[in-house]
């Protein structure tokens, strides 16, 4: 018996997954199991494979140890992307930002959090935001305008310095 399923991602651009499978087949490729994943641009989708844009793309893996290295490889991808979303974001990556884009990021990382979309680096940009915010309230400076001068790393610095 054949598996296939399908299912449409929408946001800023569509995607469309299939995934079709026979399950375990117990062996190699000669046993006959398989699992075809195919991935298909319905909307402003930049993908790109073997380093040239593509409208779809499909794999097919063939064999039991294969169908599992390959779950094994999709768990390290989605654990990658989701526990390092922000990559070595700091305090001085923020002071050029204006308020109201950094009250926009905070809502949209407390919506994810809302989501179950949570990992450790969520968690450190959002409290270097907050960090940031207070520190803002704390000098007096107006909403919605920059603020980047050296005076200003400085305070940020050694604010984060005394706590």
């Amino acid at each position: 018996m054949i598996r296939k399923i399908y299912e449409e991602f929408v946001s800023a651009n569509t995607i469309g997954v299939t995934v079709e499978h026979n399950g375990l087949q117990g062996g190699d490729a000669g046993h006959g199991g398989f699992v075809k994943i195919i991935i298909k641009d319905l909307d402003c989708t930049s993908m790109f494979l073997n380093g040239k844009q593509c409208e779809n793309f499909e794999v097919t893996f063939k064999g039991t140890t294969e169908r599992q290295t390959l779950l094994s490889a999709l768990k390290m991808i989605v654990n990658e992307l989701e526990d390092n979303t922000f990559i070595n974001h700091k305090i001085e990556d923020v002071k050029d930002m204006t308020t109201k884009d950094i009250n926009a990021e905070i809502a949209l990382l407390e919506t994810l959090r809302v989501h179950n979309v949570d990992n450790r680096n969520m968690g450190k940009r959002y409290a270097i935001l907050n960090k940031e915010l207070t520190i803002r309230r704390e000098l007096y400076v107006d909403m919605g305008s920059t603020f980047s001068s050296e005076y200003r790393v400085q305070q940020v610095l050694k604010k984060i310095k005394d706590e």
